[in-house]
């Protein structure tokens, strides 16, 4: 039989295994994975996707953030990438200009395009 991974919240793929016990770990905060950090993400981080990657190696991030409201180009998604899950990273991806640069992390910009809720 094939290892599969498994969650074990409750006692349904453990309860008559021997030698076996459950041990509760306490969650530890590690902070915002990611923050705020750049002039085009104005003052917040929202509607983060995070997928793992195919190869089990990492994870990519696509983000929304508000430079200013209800103005056009107030709302940009970004791109983030990382190693542990823990450690964002934003590589500069030269795809959108903003304030006459493309040093940037934006994968989409420019005008609002109406269905970015």
């Amino acid at each position: 039989m094939p290892a599969r991974t498994m969650l074990f919240l409750d006692d349904e793929h453990v309860a008559n295994a021997v030698r076996l016990s459950r041990v509760w770990e306490q969650p530890r905060p590690f902070g915002p994975v990611l923050a705020a950090d750049r002039p085009w993400e104005g003052a917040c981080v929202v509607r983060p996707n995070v997928i793992a990657n195919p190869d089990g190696a990492g994870y990519r991030m696509w983000y929304q953030v508000f430079t200013r409201r209800k103005t056009p180009g107030s709302r940009l998604f970004c791109y983030a990438q990382s190693d542990d899950g823990v450690t964002g990273i934003k590589p500069e991806l030269g795809l959108v200009e903003w304030r006459g640069s493309r040093a940037d992390n934006i994968v989409l910009g420019g005008r609002d395009p109406g269905w970015a809720l």
